[in-house]
């Protein structure tokens, strides 16, 4: 579950795959839906909506032998929102029904209010405004809603605002609906539903920052983007209620660089558009990067290369150059040479060895070799974890990176 909070949903796919052979081997079948569940729901965050539909029919056939009929909801729930995110909205309303229809005979009202939050995203992907605004408001005032039901019906209406082009009702909704997350995230104890919330909750954060960029609210964008990420991470290490408040006041980036000597690299990898914060003490810098789909696969590539002991310097193919020119050169003209630099990763970018990234000039060498790199989980860490006196730059070799990197 906490690989899966800190944004590595490979490996948390491979341990609830694992989890769920050990299940079916031991005939714990019950385990075996609620692994196959969790399994669909990180493909379904993962964009990979055929494996998500094949383990969602299994979880949910699994749960319809043994009768359990809370995984059942949540598997219509996970094959419902496969369905959106294809255009499949027939198919949606369909598995959806269905799952309302079981809520009600149980008289499961939280699982109705699922259902119509389900509702208004199909509405919403109809073009169907008004109708949508209509369910979503309903969850909104239902006073028998849990937090992280008002929280989503807030952060759906604000995305049905931003698509009527009604800015300033959807900024209302965006801060609402960031303003009720602490206490949604508190209200979801079991592992199975947490996924769901989680990858929810990701999505939102992803519209929310395209919002604010579009909007040319690049330092807002990146607090919610550093806090997001802050809040995530403090999760899973302590509890929920432990966890720094999203909207929590933090050092003001441009006094920070200039207190850490620094130049801050921050970053934000989305479905639809990916960022680059650049902070230093002169002000703010932003890039636009490719989305998440462009930039995973050359990460995963590389990553394996360098597992693999692969020479990465010996020829370009491994993806190392590819990774400086989507995540580095953009800002190079604001990175001065043996100059500090603090990354603060997002996402899949935090398993990337920066330091092994290869520099094309004026021949390819390792980026460790140009400045003096540090990394950071959140900008109100920097103090703590990087502040005081920096350690001096030195080349690694081939050998010692590898060892690093393992």
């Amino acid at each position: 579950m906490e690989l899966f909070e800190l944004g590595d949903y490979e490996m948390a796919l491979s341990l609830f795959q694992q989890a769920d052979a050990a299940a079916g081997a031991a005939d714990l079948l019950k385990d075996q839906a609620i692994c196959r569940t969790n399994t669909g729901a990180v493909d379904y965050y993962l964009r990979n909506y055929t494996e998500a539909e094949t383990n969602s029919l299994q979880a949910l056939q699994l749960a319809r032998n043994l009768g359990e009929k809370r995984l059942i909801t949540e598997s219509l729930n996970t094959l419902s929102s496969i369905t959106i995110a294809r255009g499949q909205l027939d198919a949606a309303e369909n598995y959806n029904r269905e799952a309302l229809e079981l809520s009600r005979s149980i008289h499961d009202h939280a699982g109705e209010l699922s259902s119509q939050l389900i509702a208004g995203r199909i509405e919403t992907g109809r073009k169907q405004f008004h109708h949508a605004e209509e369910l979503l408001r309903q969850i909104i005032l239902d006073q028998t809603a849990s937090a992280a039901n008002r929280w989503e019906g807030e952060a759906r209406l604000a995305s049905v605002y931003s698509q009527e082009e009604q800015p300033a009702k959807a900024e209302r909704e965006y801060k609402r609906a960031v303003g009720t997350i602490q206490a949604a995230r508190q209200s979801i104890e079991e592992d199975e539903l947490r996924l769901t919330f989680l990858s929810s909750a990701i999505d939102f954060y992803d519209d929310y920052i395209d919002f604010l960029m579009r909007k040319g609210k690049a330092e807002e964008a990146l607090r919610v983007a550093d806090r997001t990420r802050s809040q995530t991470l403090m999760e899973s290490v302590t509890s929920a209620n432990k966890a720094p408040a999203l909207l929590s006041p933090g050092p003001a980036p441009r006094q920070l660089a200039k207190e850490l000597r620094a130049t801050l690299l921050l970053y934000w990898v989305g479905q639809n558009h990916s960022y680059l914060w650049v902070v230093t003490s002169a002000g703010l810098s932003t890039f636009l990067l490719p989305p998440k789909s462009q930039i995973d696969p050359v990460v995963k590539k590389y990553r394996q290369a360098i597992l693999d002991g692969h020479d990465v310097l010996a020829g370009d193919h491994s993806g190392g150059e590819q990774l400086y020119a989507m995540l580095v050169a953009p800002a190079r003209n604001l990175i001065g040479g043996n100059s500090r630099v603090i990354l603060l990763p997002a996402e899949s970018l935090s398993g990337v060895n920066f330091e092994t990234l290869i520099a094309p000039d004026p021949g390819p060498h390792f980026w460790i070799e140009d400045v003096i790199l540090s990394t950071a989980s959140s900008w109100r860490s920097c103090r703590v974890r990087i502040g005081g006196r920096s350690t001096r730059r030195r080349a690694f070799s081939w050998w010692e990176i590898r060892a690093r990197k393992c």
